[in-house]
């Protein structure tokens, strides 16, 4: 029997650049991602036979909706089975996943991806594969365009659908508050809302440059977050824009910002304690809410 536990960091965008460009039935973007250090935790327990079985077991933290997905329509389950199909190999034995969530769903923070590329390393692990191998990213990518940035789990410069490596960066040091509204919102509705009304693409290269620095600030780097998906989610949940308001007025926040499609916002503090104490404020306000870091 091998047993081994990992984590599956959240991610936020500092930057998301959205084109009105599909290719493939996907958009074009240029996003800046980052890790943090909430986390869901997934346990592997794996026993060698020859028959191929995978069983999943999911329990979520009190303060997160419960996953009702069958098994076999969820990300983790899937990357099982994409994994074997572009190694053209199959599972011999049982495969058993204790997922542990702490990343609430439809949240922008990527939980789903970040499991399915955890259980992705898993399995190369089990089989002596390159984690980072063509296989490996090949499975990443059928699996959904944000998987395969959790391959390099670091900060990194993401293009093509999102899925495409353009450049790693060095990690930046912030403490961030993320505080979500109860209602999430649907990745594919916020794409066809921006489809509706296309905003323009912030730059890049000014906060690539500023993270290239190393020594930059957590004020400077603030000040370059941009994500133009915003007003598409907005338009579908309102409250968001006045939550982005608000947590970019809270004392020692430098600036908001809604990470991915919505609905999370994260503020950049100016301390680990700051984004502490913006927790509590917004979780008294009836919010999910959490201080975390990129450390």
């Amino acid at each position: 029997m091998t047993r081994f536990t990992l984590q599956a960091p959240a991610k936020l965008n500092l930057l998301l650049a959205v084109s009105p460009t599909i290719e493939q039935g996907r958009h074009t973007l240029t996003s800046v991602f980052t890790t943090i250090d909430l986390c869901d935790k997934l346990t592997f327990s794996f026993a060698s036979n020859p028959e191929r079985r995978i069983t999943l077991e999911v329990l979520s933290a009190p303060d997160i909706p419960p996953l009702n997905l069958p098994m076999e329509q969820n990300i983790v389950y899937k990357a099982v089975a994409a994994l074997e199909e572009s190694c053209a190999r199959e599972l011999k034995g049982h495969l058993h996943i204790l997922l542990e969530k702490s990343i609430p769903p439809e949240a922008g923070l990527a939980g789903g991806s970040s499991n399915a590329a955890t259980t992705l390393k898993a399995l190369a692990s089990i089989w002596d594969l390159d984690p980072l191998g063509a296989s490996v990213i090949e499975a990443a990518k059928r699996l959904g365009a944000d998987v395969p940035y959790f391959l390099y789990n670091s900060c990194a410069l993401m293009g093509g659908n999102g899925s495409q490596l353009l450049k790693l960066l060095p990690q930046p040091a912030l403490d961030v508050v993320l505080v979500k509204p109860p209602a999430g919102v649907s990745t594919a509705a916020a794409y066809a809302a921006f489809d509706a009304d296309p905003q323009p693409e912030p730059p890049a290269q000014p906060l690539v440059t500023l993270l290239e620095q190393r020594n930059a600030s957590p004020q400077l780097i603030a000040n370059q977050l941009a994500n133009n998906l915003t007003s598409a989610a907005c338009s579908l949940l309102p409250e968001l824009a006045a939550l982005i308001t608000d947590v970019a007025a809270q004392p020692g926040v430098y600036a908001a910002l809604m990470t991915g499609s919505g609905s999370t916002v994260f503020g950049v503090c100016e301390s680990a304690d700051t984004a502490k104490g913006n927790a509590r404020y917004f979780q008294r306000q009836g919010y999910w809410a959490t201080p975390a870091t990129t450390a």
